[in-house]
């Protein structure tokens, strides 16, 4: 059976005109593909570097903007001396009237360092010498936002201290009165500040108390009672010695008072600033030529991540899309993102230096600076 044959079959398979036309225009659209997706790249990339740019910039400025350093004090107030009373030969020499630390106050630096608020809870010194008040440093961190920020020490820490001075003045006063000391310990012991204020500024307060502490009523002496009323009128002159006292226990009760109204005052809750700094800084770096640009997430490490080795820190995440030149072969648009984090740093509060050695009395500008934070872009996606 013959096979079938078509003519000039085997001419049309062996000719190879033509080829080289198909290969150049593969290779043409090749080369074009190739040009058209380093213009796309190259488009991309420098819309990336401007917004790296914006990125950093927003950053920066949250990290930067709205910043609170939260600091821990204890205010130590030496109250200096007194002068005991004088002799007619001669005078003894001042006496220590000791020392009172409240510890653990805390509050915006700002306030409590910068701007003097620890003297507020100082205690008013001796009349021999001036005395001394100073704080020390216990702890210092970085907010972001005062809304977790205190302010104040314990309320407790307040009462020890006035017992501390109470239980000074209890052994001072009884000092200001020669040979009468153990009569007047026994009239303030056991008495507060404002007992004892009350008893120097009230003769009929005074008077009871006096009688009692020499042993006679209270109420008064029997009718002709040489004795009883020989003491009864030293009381009044003692009195009189004592009286401007009372003007020394209303200061430092004045001053607690003072303290507890420091205290207990409120603090004033700045929310974050971050936002919207971080947001005016971004769209004044915008990149240009693109079809949406926005922050699409932001990660703060403040006070409430201070165990975080990427505290303190404000991480910005951003994206941009472009509408590509060449749809037909990368699509409609395409989008790059990026990363930035914006650090803080504040000097550690255990490398503080002072003037004044341990008594610092004065804002801190030296020092060492804490650690920085470790790179925190991209771990938490």
């Amino acid at each position: 059976m013959r096979k079938p044959y078509i003519r000039g079959g085997m001419k049309i398979l062996n000719n190879q005109q033509g080829n080289v036309l198909l290969l150049g225009v593969f290779m043409i659209l090749v080369i074009m593909m190739l040009f058209a997706g380093a213009v796309e790249f190259g488009r991309l990339m420098i819309v990336r570097e401007q917004l790296q740019t914006a990125a950093d910039s927003a950053a920066l400025a949250g990290a930067g903007s709205g910043t609170h350093r939260y600091v821990k004090i204890n205010v130590t107030t030496d109250r200096g001396l007194y002068q005991p009373e004088c002799s007619e030969k001669s005078c003894p020499p001042c006496s220590s009237c000791g020392t009172v630390t409240i510890s653990g106050i805390v509050g915006n630096e700002k306030d409590l360092i910068d701007g003097a608020g620890w003297q507020e809870f100082c205690v008013p010194p001796c009349d021999c010498s001036p005395g001394d008040c100073w704080f020390s440093l216990a702890e210092r961190q970085l907010m972001y936002d005062t809304q977790s920020m205190e302010w104040g020490t314990a309320k407790e820490e307040i009462d020890n201290a006035e017992k501390e001075i109470t239980k000074s003045m209890q052994t001072v006063l009884p000092k200001y009165s020669l040979g009468y000391e153990q009569y007047i310990a026994s009239m303030v012991s056991g008495l507060t500040l404002q007992q004892m204020s009350d008893m120097l500024g009230d003769i009929n307060i005074w008077l009871p108390k006096w009688m009692a502490a020499g042993g006679w009523n209270s109420s008064g002496c029997y009718y002709r009672n040489y004795t009883c009323n020989q003491w009864r009128q030293q009381g009044y002159t003692v009195f009189q010695k004592y009286n401007p006292k009372k003007e020394m226990i209303d200061n430092i009760i004045q001053s607690f008072k003072n303290i507890r109204e420091t205290n207990n005052k409120k603090v004033n809750k700045v929310a974050e600033q971050y936002t919207e700094a971080s947001e005016r800084f971004f769209e004044v770096n915008l990149p240009t030529n693109t079809v949406q640009s926005q922050i699409t997430k932001r990660k703060v490490y403040g006070f409430e991540n201070q165990k975080s080795p990427y505290y303190p820190s404000v991480v910005i995440y951003a994206s941009s899309k472009i509408k590509t030149l060449f749809p037909q072969w990368f699509g409609n648009s395409l989008t790059t993102n990026v990363c930035a984090q914006g650090t803080t740093q504040y000097r550690d509060y255990s490398d503080q230096i002072s003037i004044y050695g341990d008594k610092i009395k004065t804002s801190l500008t030296k020092g060492k600076w804490n650690r920085v934070p470790k790179e925190a872009c991209w771990v938490d996606l």
